[in-house]
């Protein structure tokens, strides 16, 4: 399922969508600008909106012509980041102080090119809500939308989201099924006893020491606590204290995070934590104050869903053969990628070059961009590279070698649907 020609028609419009976007950044429960942009597109497409949950939530609603069926919801959120941009692109944040920095803009525009496009088409049953969620960023926008009423006003069967991630190669996509990001909590833990002259410790009740020995006694928090095959990260960042070199502080303040999966093991995380400095305190006659906040509650992706947007995913960033032979024969056709057939084995690999090669299938892929498994599927077959992480480490700026002989590239049932094909390659 290539991306689809009337997408990738006003592509260039949703740059501009998310240029205007990036160069007017508005942070947490402040996305006013943002929140009249994206109404006034949804107006636009013909999408009922809804304004004012979590202050500067949107939400629009869809209907298929196609009658009754699931209700969904397709969240992006809006926020930016209190950063300072630095450059001197065209699209630069007009705000000081305030950047797009982890991707906002464009998650905000993706959401409104799957809002137009679906409001065009309406080729769907049941209805679709578009959640527009501010102050993603620390805020708890999320949290605020739904005790606003999110749900009750807009029931969702299930909701989906993604988020950019820099550094993944190109074109790609990842999806994790079950847990997929930890809840996010905070330390901020203060050590206070008595300062005194470094040269007269015995005077004072030295926190610098006693702060070091409960760094170290939290390192058992996961090693001494947890069972081995749960996940959980207990880190202490940073410690502040004294002003000069020879003064023992009165106080010292640590402040970390601690990372967990499963409630109960973040109900057993924060007691051990309060234990620990409990035990430190009275063991060096000081005071310590364990102040820990709960943050964002774990992702975890329902496995079911998750299976359907990989095969989606898998669809949409990778061409696939669905009309040769071969393909046919061994079940790799129509809903299956390229990183699927890398992984058949040796014998299946050959029917299907031995067919590709046969003269049934001709140049009609070329023609139409189709180069995934056409050329550079087949040489990547041909170089022994048959896993997903091999083909991974290829890149377009590699030689995959000789070009493949007439009628060795694999043909496409429906090529109406290619127009961005030429951009797309294996390791894209």
């Amino acid at each position: 399922m290539p991306i689809i020609n009337r997408i990738a028609e006003f592509r260039e419009e949703m740059a501009e969508w998310r240029r205007h976007i990036h160069a007017h950044p508005e942070t947490a429960f402040e996305e006013h600008r943002t929140a009249d942009f994206v109404a006034a597109k949804l107006t636009d497409f013909g999408i009922a909106i809804d304004r004012g949950l979590a202050r500067t939530g949107v939400v629009g609603t869809l209907k298929g012509n196609h009658g009754d069926g699931p209700a969904i919801g397709l969240r992006a959120d809006m926020d930016a980041l209190d950063i300072e941009e630095k450059g001197d692109h065209a699209h630069i944040s007009t705000n000081p102080g305030k950047m797009h920095a982890c991707g906002h803009d464009g998650h905000t525009t993706m959401l409104l090119g799957a809002a137009r496009y679906l409001a065009e088409t309406r080729n769907f049953a049941g209805t679709v809500h578009f959640i527009f969620q501010p102050a993603e960023e620390h805020a708890g926008g999320g949290r605020e939308m739904v005790a606003d009423g999110l749900f009750d006003k807009f029931p969702c069967d299930t909701v989906w989201g993604m988020h950019n991630f820099p550094g993944q190669d190109l074109g790609t996509f990842e999806v994790c099924a079950g847990p997929a990001m930890a809840a996010a909590d905070t330390l901020e833990i203060w050590v206070r006893g008595k300062g005194t002259h470094a040269a007269f410790p015995h005077e004072g009740q030295d926190v610098i020491v006693a702060a070091s020995q409960l760094v170290t006694a939290l390192q058992t928090v996961t090693s001494r606590t947890m069972d081995p095959l749960e996940a959980v990260v207990c880190s202490i960042t940073q410690m502040h204290a004294g002003e000069t070199y020879n003064i023992i502080p009165d106080d010292i303040v640590l402040r970390g995070t601690v990372r967990t999966f499963k409630p109960a093991l973040q109900e057993l995380a924060e007691a051990t934590i309060k234990r620990i400095g409990a035990g430190i305190a009275t063991m060096f006659d000081i005071t310590v104050d364990v102040g820990y906040t709960r943050g964002y509650p774990a992702t975890i992706n329902d496995t079911v869903e998750s299976a359907y947007a990989a095969r989606i995913a898998a669809d949409t960033a990778v061409y696939q053969a669905t009309g040769c032979r071969a393909c046919r024969q061994t079940g790799y056709h129509g809903r299956h990628g390229i990183f699927e057939m890398m992984e058949m084995n040796y014998e299946v690999r050959q029917m299907m070059l031995k067919a590709c090669s046969s003269g049934e299938i001709g140049e009609a892929a070329r023609r139409h961009g189709m180069r995934t498994l056409g050329e550079d599927g087949w040489r990547l077959v041909r170089k022994g590279i048959t896993t997903p992480k091999e083909v991974m480490r290829v890149t377009k700026d590699q030689t995959l070698g000789e070009p493949p002989r007439a009628g060795e590239t694999a043909a496409v049932e429906d090529p109406a649907n290619t127009a961005l094909a030429p951009e797309l390659t294996v390791s894209d």
